[in-house]
């Protein structure tokens, strides 16, 4: 069987390099024919190079179900002056990035203008856009704005480099996955308007429109749930006692001790480490 596969091989090898033109002008006749009937269409669905059954794609496709599929489009912005921080800059950066927004199946918009910024005011803190109606910046807060952000990992080398010459805007979407031939195109459509009407609006800036390849070599994602499992395993090898379901009240200090009161109990510490994101403001009003 197999030397008779090898030997149809050969000779459809030999008769394609005999006839070359031949078989080049019946390839283009059959594709315009398929094509004037409505029966040649392009998919993007990586899908089509596996079988319905092959278990890699099963697992890929069940991890996926799993923790969500989502797709990137990344806007880069180079202004001609070499300098991201400037009013004209920011307005049209922020204009980009609420436009962004209206991209078909998009599910989050990150860039340099909306990245969210926390300040502290004495016990109070404060989670803003970083450039909010650029228009009424001033020089001095822009020079401001400009020392976070190239100060802050999130965002140098990720969308915005060292320099702060280049930035860009992330756009995640959600693809319904019903019919990919008709989704991939509307986003890219719905894309390329708006970047010529960006261009339009703001010549300043140079928009590469393709990339061959990207790679973040420090890139892949991380399962909170097991994070946290790992982490705190980690923490009781090394003598740590985890109490759980257990609500801090209130915390002062006391002579040369830290006091922390909860729900269940009082103890008593050298140093105290808080670590408590978003609810942070709510314990910081216990501060005698």
């Amino acid at each position: 069987m197999n030397q008779l596969k090898k030997s149809f091989a050969e000779k459809w090898g030999s008769f394609v390099v005999r006839h070359k033109w031949i078989v080049l002008l019946v390839s283009v006749v059959l594709a315009m024919g398929l094509a004037s009937q409505g029966k040649m269409e392009f998919d993007g669905d990586y899908h089509v190079f596996f079988s319905e059954s092959n278990p890699e794609l099963e697992a890929f496709d069940g991890l996926q179900e799993k923790y969500s599929k989502v797709d990137n489009i990344l806007i880069v912005l180079a202004p001609e002056n070499k300098e991201i921080f400037t009013k004209d800059n920011l307005i049209a950066i922020e204009a980009l990035t609420a436009e962004a927004w209206n991209t078909p199946y998009s599910s989050r918009v990150d860039a340099l203008t909306n990245y969210q910024h926390t300040r502290a005011e004495g016990d109070d803190l404060y989670v803003e856009d970083l450039s909010y109606m650029s228009e009424n910046l001033t020089e001095e807060k822009i020079s401001e704005i400009k020392a976070i952000a190239l100060k802050e990992p999130v965002l140098v080398s990720r969308l915005i480099n060292d320099e702060g010459s280049v930035t860009a805007i992330n756009i995640t979407v959600r693809l319904p996955g019903i019919d990919s031939a008709t989704e991939i195109p509307e986003i890219m459509g719905a894309t390329r308007g708006m970047i010529a009407s960006f261009k339009e609006k703001y010549p300043q800036f140079k928009i590469p429109e393709t990339f061959v390849n990207m790679l973040e070599k420090d890139a892949g994602f991380i399962i909170p749930e097991r994070a946290i499992i790992a982490f705190t395993k980690l923490a009781q090898n090394y003598g740590a006692k985890i109490n759980t379901n257990e609500k801090a009240v209130k915390w002062y200090k006391k002579e040369d001790s830290i006091i922390v009161q909860t729900n269940r109990s009082v103890y008593r510490c050298k140093k105290l480490v808080i670590s408590v994101g978003a609810w942070m403001s709510e314990l910081s009003e216990s501060v005698d």
